[in-house]
């Protein structure tokens, strides 16, 4: 067997190394990539063994176990098998991985294809989590080499790397593949889908914070972390210390502080079997932990009297879950140890929970909402617990930062993980890794029926390739006739083929005697659907498009048209995840051709007035619901961080015109536009005062066919017939909003109840 090609391309490789590797391989299958500085060695026979199990596995990444060669001699270190949950860029796969060229090209071909920018740093993890998304990369669970030692530094050093701000481009650039890779495998966290932490009305709380400090013999450390949460001030807090059957002397000097100061809760488990994390879910189980538990390690201190201040004023700023610091790297003396500040500045709101997947640590000091604590609950574990913990909160709740330092990290001899060796640098990692499959396993369940941009697309693509009328149709609108009024910025569309929608009887008995085309036994054959949502809703291509990509999004039961907070509470969560999609809804009376059937619809952005240039009539992005006075028509617009935050606006507009109504029996005549609007919603209620207006119902000239519906009341108005978009004035299309829509009166008499 000829000898496999080894070249030696660095930590960070361009595409422009890769791509030499993928076509300078003499038309070889296999090449060596030798990632990093170090010298390596292959044992007699590797090659054989490691070309073997590359052709059987499937995979395009193979490694191996190896010795690696230090000052102390030659050190075993086996690779940790790959999961899927391994997607941290610090992977130790060891100097050398076998490549699939092929796999190689073929991932460069796709990210050249794209059109997406060029990778500086990155480029060989992302080809790495592109592979692993076909087979993960294969582990051979034997010593094949050796390696030069090039870090020397302990563990406890290296594990700082990620938060370097000298690396920050760096972890940008692979934040960015990371966050893409579990996009594609739809395992991200979209921020407008967590909850708010629950409310604490009601429950009875001894205090408002507990400082939680499990310890097990530090008779070296105690009485300082102590004293250091003692000196706290402003708050009311107690310091609970879980002592987890020391034998320095620890107990003794713990009972003193009991003695000394009623603040001291001084707990010593019944059980002997509890690691850090079985004492911390020891104490906030407690009846005496308070409503925010906030850590504090044995061997570490609070940098001010106004530590724990500053956390729970952060807790009372938003709805947060879990409040997080920043922190001083230093020694045993206080003086700074590189690289000094610890304030993961690499968590933003938007992606902190995507981004917590591929780094080991979220930071410190961490304080943690009891009610979502309990509910949550800790691993009995002595390392990772709080990673765990995290990863949890951050799938479901809302996470605050404070970036400034709050705390002293100190490292000394005596840390836990100060210098571990190789075993157990990987028995960690692997918990990790595990931790993280976990959690991507159960992303991967949340975001299961969540409609998303490629699923309109596949969609489209495949309708219009097989159902002729309807791609033409769809292609017609490329060609349509549209014209703008110059004053309002109304436009109008003459679209004949929506003759079937405006002129449609939707009276009692002729809905009833007509079959429901949105049922699935009534549709034409050629009509394909993507499940959603659970199954409750279908995907289907409008068959008479008015916008591109137009959607119709059916429920799967027949049930009539309303809506309330949780169809609401769907239609954003539809739009938090399509992103170049706006979705809306018809109210019965104000524009759905079936009422009898729930649905929604969706259309590109960029094409409705109102939608389009949002931002004129509401300049100023805002929490809450805001009453649109320079619109054409009265418009409540509702904007929201999260979709459970709009559901809840909602439903107080929808009491709030219902109580505006003297029927209140039925629900209040409206029309609603929503969308995401970067990593916030928009919803748009416009309240109706009729269906159609009078020149619909007119004779002669002045019969203007427009049955306006929720793109007509957003600015688009649909004029089937020719002669009616040719003859439609300005004012007449304004008239015709107004005449449907509530007065500035009647809306002003709604937003004064809200």
């Amino acid at each position: 067997m000829a000898a496999i090609a080894m070249t030696r391309v660095g930590r960070f490789p361009s595409a422009e190394v890769l791509r030499q590797v993928a076509t300078t391989g003499h038309g070889e299958p296999w090449v060596f990539l030798l990632v990093g500085e170090q010298r390596v060695q292959l044992l007699p026979g590797a090659e054989e063994r490691w070309l073997a199990e590359a052709q059987a596995c499937g995979s395009a990444l193979v490694y191996a176990d190896r010795h690696v060669i230090c000052k102390d001699g030659s050190i075993p270190c086996p690779t940790l098998n790959y999961q899927l949950g391994s997607i941290r860029d610090d992977f130790d796969f060891g100097a050398l991985l076998l490549v699939d060229t092929r796999a190689l090209r073929e991932f460069l071909d796709e990210h050249d294809e794209a059109g997406t920018p060029p990778l500086t740093f990155a480029t060989l993890y992302a080809f790495r989590l592109w592979a692993s998304e076909r087979a993960l990369p294969h582990h051979i669970n034997a010593f094949l080499y050796t390696e030069e030692a090039v870090d020397l530094r302990a563990s406890g050093q290296r594990q700082f790397d990620y938060v370097d701000p000298r690396q920050r481009a760096v972890q940008v650039e692979l934040e960015a593949v990371a966050t893409e890779h579990l996009r594609r495998r739809r395992m991200d966290m979209n921020p407008l889908l967590r909850k708010a932490a629950p409310s604490c009305k009601g429950e009875a709380y001894p205090c408002e914070a507990s400082v939680i400090i499990p310890v097990r013999n530090r008779v070296r450390t105690i009485e300082q972390a102590v004293r250091s949460a003692l000196s706290q001030r402003g708050v009311d807090f107690n310091v609970m210390v879980i002592d987890n059957h020391s034998t320095d002397g620890t107990t003794e000097v713990l009972r003193r502080l009991a003695k000394e100061d009623g603040r001291v809760v001084h707990l010593i488990p019944q059980r002997t079997d509890l690691g850090i994390g079985g004492c911390w879910d020891l104490a906030i189980r407690d009846a005496r932990c308070g409503q925010y538990a906030v850590q504090l390690d044995s061997d570490d201190l609070y940098k001010g009297t106004d530590t724990l201040l500053r956390i729970i004023a952060k807790f009372h700023e938003g709805d947060y879950a879990m409040v997080i610091g920043a922190y001083q790297l230093c020694d045993f003396q206080l003086n700074p140890l590189p690289p000094g500040l610890i304030d993961h500045q690499e968590w933003t709101d938007a992606n902190g929970a995507n981004n917590a997947l591929r780094i080991n640590g979220l930071g410190a000091p961490r304080a943690f909402h009891v009610g979502v604590l309990r509910q949550v609950g800790f691993p009995n574990v002595s390392y990772g617990e709080d990673y765990a913990v995290g990863l949890r909160i951050s799938r479901t709740w809302h996470i605050g930062r404070l970036f400034e330092s709050l705390y002293f990290c100190r490292r000394w001899e005596g840390n836990s993980d100060a210098n571990l060796p190789p075993d157990k640098v990987n028995a960690n990692n692997a918990y990790k890794d595990s931790l993280r499959t976990q959690e991507m396993q159960a992303r991967a369940k949340d975001n299961e029926g969540l409609p998303r941009e490629e699923d309109a697309q596949r969609l489209f693509i495949s309708q219009l390739g097989e159902w002729d009328e309807v791609c033409e149709r769809h292609l017609a609108l490329n060609d349509a006739r549209v014209r703008t009024f110059p004053h309002s910025g109304l436009q109008a569309q003459c679209n004949p083929d929506r003759i079937r929608s405006t002129a449609a009887n939707v009276g009692v008995e002729a809905i009833k005697q007509r079959p429901c085309f949105l049922c699935a036994c009534n549709r034409p054959a050629q009509q394909r659907t993507i499940p959603c949502m659970g199954g409750r809703y279908e995907l289907l291509v409008n068959p008479y498009p008015i916008l591109p990509q137009h959607l119709t999004i059916a429920s799967t039961t027949h049930s009539p048209q309303a809506i309330n907070e949780d169809t609401l509470g769907d239609m954003l969560r539809m739009a938090a995840g399509m992103t170049d999609h706006f979705l809306f809804y018809n109210g019965p009376q104000c524009g759905a051709s079936a009422p009898d059937h729930f649905h929604f619809q969706a259309g590109a952005k960029g094409f409705v007035p109102l939608e389009r240039d949002f931002r004129r009539y509401a300049p100023t992005p805002h929490d809450g619901v805001t009453l649109l006075s320079t619109y054409a028509v009265p418009v409540f617009a509702i904007e929201a961080d999260r979709v459970e935050r709009g559901q809840a606006l909602f439903a107080a507009l929808h009491a709030a015109m219902r109580r505006a109504r003297e029927d209140k029996t039925d629900e209040p005549p409206m029309n609603v536009l929503a969308w995401r609007e970067e990593n916030r919603l928009i919803a748009l209620v416009i309240p109706r005062a009729k269906h159609r207006p009078a020149c619909y119902h007119a004779l002669g000239s002045t019969q203007r066919l427009v049955s306006p519906g929720a793109l007509d009341m957003a600015g688009l108005i649909i004029t089937p017939r020719e002669r009616d978009f040719d003859a439609l004035t300005e004012s007449e299309a304004l008239g015709i909003l107004r005449e449907c829509a509530l007065t500035p009166a009647q809306a002003r008499d709604i937003a004064d109840t809200l």
